[in-house]
């Protein structure tokens, strides 16, 4: 298994505790739960690791690195960002995606970008979908 693997079950582990759906793309159902974490999916600048879903609409876009690259998760933030002002296929509006998050099998960083100077800190865990659609 390679590392980037590894890293990317940890982190469908920790976004199904935090309840969230994790899907692949060729199996898209954003109806199957509040939130709804779809892994690889397209967007006019390539595919994102993870895109999230709160009923059915998009908020939020993770990306994913691999366990070694923790050190320099923040050098990743500038490609999350790419992602969140990118066009997402099937999705009309194109106002950025609010909630960025990077992250290894063992760290998750976050972003607000509704806050009046986002920057990104460390979390323990994902936010559930509930807590994003409250927001």
């Amino acid at each position: 298994m390679t590392p980037e693997t590894k890293a990317r079950e940890q982190i469908d582990q920790k976004l199904e505790r935090a309840g969230w759906v994790v899907q692949d793309m060729m199996q898209l159902n954003l109806s199957a739960g509040i939130g709804v974490a779809v892994r690889e999916y397209p967007t006019d600048t390539g595919p994102a690791d993870y895109v999230l879903f709160v009923n059915r609409r998009a908020v939020g876009v993770i990306e994913a690195k691999k366990d070694s690259a923790a050190d320099q998760l923040t050098v990743a933030e500038g490609q999350t960002e790419r992602y969140a002002h990118s066009k997402l296929k099937w999705r009309a509006e194109n106002t950025p995606l609010r909630f960025l998050f990077e992250a290894t099998g063992q760290i998750v960083r976050f972003t607000d970008n509704a806050d009046p100077v986002p920057r990104s800190r460390e979390l323990f865990h994902f936010f559930n979908p509930e807590t994003l659609a409250a927001w």
